[in-house]
């Protein structure tokens, strides 16, 4: 992929062992100590040796050298490789996304998603797409799609703000619909005249409400705890061929 360049940032491919390591200390400090007891998981092991199969894209302040977002990317080509360690979307541990696998073109999963805490303003997220997006168009990939981990909060909260992006998004192609593997959480648990909001708006994170903007979809239901941070996750898809253009002129510039 071609490197991108805006102001003091530059978006890339991870190539080196040093950005490789880079990227793992930034997941494991935006990912695992902003939720979880640092002694209940070492940042050792926090990663597998699956992300050298992978391709890591990144964000780089370049004022200081500094990595400050990335995304892991899997595609079903990777699975191929010789000697691959990757068995699955990282996605499949708690939705079952067979419709997606299934469909007539080319799938990207925009997976391990972190953001520096110092640079979530918007910007680095942005930079982040528009990396996503030319990595799709250069690889002929179509869907992108992966988990997104909720904030911590009640379940009376996580309902209201699901059912708000559920009701908000697209209406769902009936060939496209995955579902979180029990137990669940419907995405539309909450009926539309009782949504407060205000309240959702406030609860949404910042990369979620890109995506909106840009046209998303959800899977119909979500996951109430995931496996590594015991936080709420759903499922997140967007056709790059019909996002929203007017939205996507502005973040994907």
């Amino acid at each position: 992929m071609k490197e991108i360049v805006r102001q003091n940032f530059k978006v890339k491919l991870v190539e080196t062992e040093e950005e490789l390591y880079k990227v793992r200390r930034l997941r494991y400090e935006a990912l695992i100590l902003g939720h979880r007891d640092p002694s209940t998981i070492t940042f050792e092991e926090s990663f597998t040796e699956e992300d050298r199969d992978c391709d890591n894209l990144i964000v780089v302040d370049t004022t200081n050298d500094t990595v400050v977002g990335s995304y892991r990317f899997i595609t079903k080509e990777m699975f191929e490789r010789p000697n691959c360690r990757i068995e699955s979307f990282y996605s499949e541990w708690g939705f079952n996304i067979d419709d997606l696998k299934k469909l007539p073109y080319k799938i990207l999963e925009l997976g391990k998603a972190a953001v520096h805490k110092d640079y979530r303003n918007g910007v680095v997220i942005k930079l982040m797409l528009k990396g996503a997006s030319e990595y799709a168009k250069e690889h002929g990939l179509r869907l992108l799609f992966g988990i997104i981990t909720m904030p911590e909060m009640t379940d009376a909260d996580l309902r209201n703000v699901f059912s708000y992006l559920y009701y908000r998004s697209p209406q769902t192609d009936p060939n496209m619909q995955p579902y979180a593997l029990e137990p669940s959480i419907p995405m539309d648990s909450v009926p539309i005249e009782e949504i407060d909001v205000l309240k959702a708006k406030r609860q949404i994170p910042t990369a979620v409400k890109a995506y909106l903007a840009l046209g998303c979809k959800f899977a119909k239901s979500a996951c109430p705890r995931n496996k590594l941070l015991h936080h709420a996750d759903m499922l997140i898809m967007l056709d790059i061929e019909n996002m929203n253009k007017r939205y996507a002129q502005y973040v994907l510039k």
